[in-house]
This record gives structure tokens, sequence and C-alpha cells, in this order.
């Protein structure tokens, strides 16, 4: 588990540290797409198949997928910490860079804080464009991670609510070599301030 002191705020990341999609090819032939699998590792966090929390996850397959198309997986996350931890979720890496313009991954996690050892199940749902094109063969990396604290609550004043808002456009767009970068806004912890950190902090808005 490795953790990263953001200001005052504990953030516990368990980023991926391998998953990465190597020559599986999505290959418009002519109705579809094929064989998209991930690969992923995680600290602080266990991603099961089984709710009894045996078979790790280390690939999925998707199969054959159509254009218009989407495939739904169900995992089991355990929370291997010693706190309660609320789950996030991301995709970064794409390539080819257009690939997420018509290739969407998300889950259906209701944010929900997780105890010790408890176990979540939650559905991965992968949609492909209608219109997807230019696209022949594409890799992503799903972060699948954690934070102890209410993600989005800048002031630590525990609220997420407007001057959260104001923290987070005013580090917008902003990278480490930025003059106004500020680390506690990257949320997801991926290098810049953009719209991910801003979606995450509006599913926490009000809490």
């Amino acid at each position: 588990m490795k953790l990263r002191e953001k200001g005052n705020l504990l953030f516990v990341s368990t980023s991926i540290l391998v998953l990465v999609l190597l020559g599986f090819s999505i290959s418009l032939i002519p109705n579809g797409v094929r064989k998209v699998s991930a690969v992923a590792v995680t600290e602080g966090l266990g991603v099961y198949w089984d709710a009894s929390c045996v078979n790790r996850v280390t690939n999925i397959d998707w199969g054959n997928l159509e254009p218009g198309s989407s495939r739904q997986i169900s995992i089991h996350v355990r929370n291997e910490q010693q706190a309660p931890v609320i789950l996030l979720m991301t995709t970064l890496n794409w390539v080819p860079q257009v690939a997420p313009t018509y290739i969407w991954v998300h889950w259906n996690y209701n944010d929900q804080w997780v105890n010790p050892n408890e176990v979540v199940k939650t559905t991965v749902t992968l949609s492909v464009s209608q219109t997807i094109k230019d696209v022949t063969n594409f890799g992503f990396t799903l972060n699948i991670y954690s934070s102890l604290t209410l993600p989005g609550d800048f002031d630590k004043n525990g609220n997420v609510d407007y001057w959260d808002i104001v923290i987070i456009a005013g580090a917008y767009g902003s990278t480490p070599a930025s003059p106004y970068w500020n680390p506690e806004a990257d949320i997801n912890g991926n290098g810049v301030v953009n719209v991910e950190d801003v979606h995450i902090l509006l599913q926490f808005y009000g809490r």
C-alpha cells in the first residue's frame, strides 16, 4: 500500500502497476471489434472474480463486440487496508489517444464507504460507439484506486461544496510544471487537473 501526503490530505492510491493491452485487436472486420482484454495489478485493494476472493482478476476478456454494442463484467473489490475507503475508477494511457472518443468504460459502484476486508460487487461496462472509426487496435489502463477521505474536499471542512469547486477551477488544466499546480486537485493522480477530476468532485458534491 502506498500512502501519498497531499497537504493534509492522506490519499491512498492503488494505482495499477501493470494494466496494459498488448496486441489485443479491435478489428472492425467489417461488423465489429474483437477480443478486448486487460491485466490489472493493484495495491491496497483486491480485485476478484468471485465473492470469496479466491480468483484475482488479471485479465478481462470482452469477447466479440459490434459497433454500438456494450458488454458487462462483474468483479468483486475487497478493501485490504486497515481503514474505510471510498473506491474510484478511471481509465488512463489510451492508445491511440482517439480511442476514448469511441470507447467508454464505467461501473455501477455507488460511492459508499467500504470497510476493512469488506467486499463490494460491481459491474464494469465497456461500450463501443456506433460511429467508431480510425481505431483498429487500442490499449488503456483501468485504474481502480481508493481514498481515505472524501474525494474533492480540498479545504478539509468535511463537505464537498462550492469552495472546493473554486479550488479545482483555479488549478484546472495544470500539471506539476504549472505555476498554479495544486496536487490536491489532481484527485485521480494522473499528473493533470482535468475533466476527470471535475467529474469525481461532482460525484461527491454535497456530501
